[in-house]
C-alpha cells in the first residue's frame, strides 16, 4: 500500500493558514492576509523557497488581502523569490488598479 502524502502546514495563526501540496508542488494561501501577519507570512514564505527556488503560490482561497499583505505577496514575486499562479478575480483587480503597467499576470 503505497504512502498517502499530505500538506505541510507552513503557517498558522487565527485568521490564515499556509499549506505545501508536496502532490502539486503549491503554496496555499487560506483565509485573511492583513498588515497583522504579513510581516510573519513573508518570513514563512522566504525560508520555505531558500536559493534558486520559486514558490507557486495560489491565492484563489484567500477570503481577504489587504494592501500590505498585496505589497508583500507582489514584492516576492518581483524579487523573484514568488509567483502568483492562482488569484481570485478582486485581488487581480487590486493589482489592475494599483499597477496597470504591471497587469495580472505578474
Amino acid at each position: 500500500m503505497a504512502a498517502e502524502q499530505v500538506d505541510a502546514v507552513l503557517y498558522l495563526d487565527r485568521h490564515l493558514r499556509i499549506t505545501y501540496s508536496p502532490c502539486t508542488g503549491l503554496i496555499q494561501l487560506i483565509g485573511e492576509l492583513d498588515a497583522s501577519n504579513a510581516p510573519a507570512v513573508a518570513k514563512t514564505l522566504t525560508q520555505a523557497a531558500p536559493g534558486e527556488n520559486v514558490l507557486a503560490i495560489d491565492s484563489a482561497q484567500l477570503d481577504f488581502v489587504d494592501l500590505a499583505g498585496l505589497r508583500m505577496l507582489l514584492r516576492l514575486c518581483r524579487d523573484g523569490s514568488a509567483r502568483l499562479t492562482v488569484m481570485p478575480p478582486r485581488m487581480i483587480r487590486l493589482i489592475d488598479l494599483l499597477d496597470p503597467a504591471h497587469g495580472p499576470g505578474l
